[in-house]
């Protein structure tokens, strides 16, 4: 099994509701087996002085322990019931894509498995209690009560204490659409620092592997197409590069993760004149894992899509909250100010000698850009505080960008932005107020948007502004 693969299927591990708890249930047999292997080997001699409070008799263990394990399992349908009811809440007010940020939330699966662990540990425990059946001496040595085992079990009631209140504050905290942004922002931010490592100026860049260099040697070739419909989850790069070594070719990647195909749909591209047998094709398509929803393995912009689907509901007119729009305006700018600094991958991947064996189309910032901005314009654009908000951030990126290209990207939105909200905003004063935040950007000189950000501050303000 390749990295890319084992790596896969450990986040769609991660991704489950079951697979926490299912190892929690587990460790909790293990335990009991073992306490109770220990108290069988030991007897009651290691009790001691602390005897009196450690020993119980045959029924009295059978007590505590039925009582816990019933109080556990129920409370542990309570807290999947109140997990659902979240759950049901995000979908509903900010959209089903964060379903999986609450079925993935470590909190929540911990919980969950602590009660669980602890009902399968009181069942097993229980099990290993025996007392005799009648007054004979000879029979009451085949008694047997789990002394260290019990005490567990009621340690472990009491920390089902403490986790419960946990739970509640912690499922509180989780449907704050403040956290829930928050949460969003950053793992946009780490997973732009782990898909482009490299920053502007770092490194080097092998400027000659251009896209389209690259992708022309492939005119005229096949493609292997897929079998079956469905969003690229992820896509084994290990697996096809030790494939492209081994029969020494170039594969073309004509689908990236996050995008949907069909049945038929070319999804890896074919150099002229190369013909692969059946294993190969078939080696191929199993490099392609499709699934039924997209997933933020290998997707950054499925990250920015929840931003911008919480930025949407709360603009709508059924909602109308200004205020989580700008928090999420706010993370989007952490994402865009970090991708602004990276450097875009080559399209050509190289082996450890140096060929080129896989091209790809890496996402670039424009990419980035346009899934931030030509999706929230519409709705950013017929409210004035969420428009001022995109503008600043606007503002924030530029004097982060390196280069003239991105510059330029980066005003094409500004300037389709204040178009849109000129036709959107009813009030004329937030329409020229967007209009002179977007001479500010346009005026100022790239060292001055970088060094003096107060222009396009005092702008938002309605101050008057230095002309070119």
């Amino acid at each position: 099994m390749t990295r890319s693969r084992a790596a896969h299927y450990f986040e769609l591990l991660k991704g489950s509701y079951w697979f926490i708890p299912s190892v929690m249930a587990l460790g909790s047999i293990l335990l009991a087996a073992g306490l109770g292997l220990l108290d069988a080997h030991f007897g009651e001699a290691w009790l001691g002085a602390q005897g009196s409070i450690l020993e119980t008799t045959p029924g009295g263990a059978r007590a505590v322990l039925g009582t816990i394990a019933g109080s556990m399992i129920t409370v542990a349908g309570v807290i999947f019931s109140m997990t659902m009811v979240s759950v049901s809440f995000a979908a509903g007010q900010f959209g089903p894509r964060l379903i999986g940020n609450f079925m993935r939330d470590r909190g929540n699966q911990i919980t969950l498995g602590v009660f669980i662990a602890t009902f399968v540990y009181c069942l097993v425990v229980l099990r290993m209690v025996r007392s005799a059946e009648s007054g004979d001496a000879d029979e009451l040595f085949g008694s047997f009560v789990p002394h260290s085992a019990v005490a567990f079990a009621m340690l472990a009631a009491l920390a089902c204490i403490a986790v419960l209140i946990y739970f509640i504050h912690h499922n509180l905290e989780t449907i704050n659409v403040g956290n829930l942004t928050a949460a969003v922002g950053k793992r946009l931010v780490a997973a732009v620092e782990d898909m482009f490592p490299e920053r502007l100026g770092e490194g080097g860049n092998d400027r000659g592997l251009s896209a389209e260099l690259l992708e022309a040697r492939f005119e005229g070739g096949t493609s292997i197409c897929s079998t079956g419909g469905g969003y690229v989850l992820a896509i084994d790069g290990d697996g096809l590069m030790q494939l492209a070594r081994t029969h020494d070719t170039t594969f073309l990647l004509e689908r990236r993760p996050g995008d949907f195909v069909t049945c038929g749909s070319p999804v890896i591209g074919l150099l002229p004149g190369f013909d692969p047998d059946d294993a190969l094709v078939a080696s191929l398509r199993n490099c392609y894992r499709l699934g039924k929803e997209r997933t933020v393995e290998q997707n950054l912009l499925f990250l920015v899509d929840q931003l911008v689907e919480i930025l949407g509901r709360a603009l709508s007119p059924g909602v109308n909250d200004p205020f989580t729009a700008r928090s999420c305006i706010n993370w989007m700018r952490c994402g865009l100010e970090e991708m602004a600094t990276r450097c875009t991958p080559n399209a050509g991947r190289r082996d450890d000698d140096g060929a080129v064996r896989i091209v790809a189309r890496p996402l670039s910032f424009e990419d980035f850009a346009a899934a931030m901005f030509d999706q929230t314009k519409q709705y950013v654009a017929a409210d004035r505080n969420a428009a001022v908000s995109m503008m600043l951030m606007i503002r924030d990126a530029l004097a982060r960008v390196g280069d003239d290209e991105r510059r330029r990207i980066l005003l094409g939105h500004a300037r389709k932005l204040a178009a849109a909200a000129e036709v959107s905003l009813e009030i004329e004063a937030d329409q020229e107020e967007v209009a002179s935040m977007l001479r500010a950007l346009e005026h100022a000189p790239q060292s001055e948007a970088s060094s003096s950000p107060s222009l396009l501050a005092g702008a938002a303000m309605g101050s008057s502004l230095p002309s070119a």
